[in-house]
């Protein structure tokens, strides 16, 4: 995450300059755009992914909204050698986070019914939009099979934005038989991911985890 804090501390840092340049005004006169970059480790295969996943579900988002999140890892401010120089300025970074209804779990402690927030870095509040370079495009009209990061005090997140969001269309478990599971439509979200979600790796994942 070194790489994303760097782009953002310099992306305020500049909005802080900008501001004193032209008199030190409270507020931005024109809309303005930061598009920041994210470091994720990259996955080789789908075991990899859900061994490093605390949380593998399918479900459908019922509920957006965008917030200001300080996911800075913080130190000692005193401690000259945690923190050279002394206390930094903090940024809180904006996210758009989403409300999952679970309707299956492969891998974690969710049950069907359950809800679940994760983050994606971006959104717009005010005057300033994050934009984040690999960021997809979430909808409410799909179900889909997240592979997640939870946390205790902060929404859960993507291991990363490209290998770890899949669309998900199952077939109707009251019109099928089981067996036709087999069926079901799996596709990555990312045009970006080099890694093939199958049901049948989903069924493995289910049996090795739960």
């Amino acid at each position: 995450m070194r790489k994303l804090r760097f782009f953002i501390i310099s992306a305020a840092a500049l909005l802080m300059l900008t501001a004193c340049a032209a008199g030190n005004q409270a507020s931005h006169e024109e809309p303005v755009t930061v598009v920041v970059s994210e470091d994720f480790p990259h996955y080789t295969s789908i075991n990899g992914l859900s061994d490093k996943a605390d949380t593998v579900i399918s479900g459908k988002i019922v509920d957006t909204r965008v917030e200001e999140i300080d996911d800075m890892i913080h130190t000692d401010s005193a401690d000259e050698e945690l923190n050279p120089g002394g206390e930094l300025y903090v940024e809180k970074n904006i996210y758009t986070i989403y409300t999952i209804a679970v309707e299956e779990t492969f891998k974690g402690n969710y049950k069907p019914g359950d809800k679940l927030e994760f983050k994606e870095l971006g959104g717009q509040i005010g005057d300033i939009t994050f934009v984040s370079e690999d960021a997809v495009s979430i909808s409410s009209d799909h179900q889909y099979v997240f592979f997640l990061a939870t946390y205790a005090d902060s929404p859960a997140s993507l291991l990363n934005p490209v290998q770890s969001l899949y669309i998900y269309d199952p077939v109707d478990k009251d019109e099928a038989d089981p067996k036709l599971m087999e069926q079901a439509v799996l596709k990555s979200a990312s045009p970006d991911n080099d890694l093939t979600l199958s049901v049948e790796a989903l069924l493995e994942i289910k049996d090795k985890f739960n």
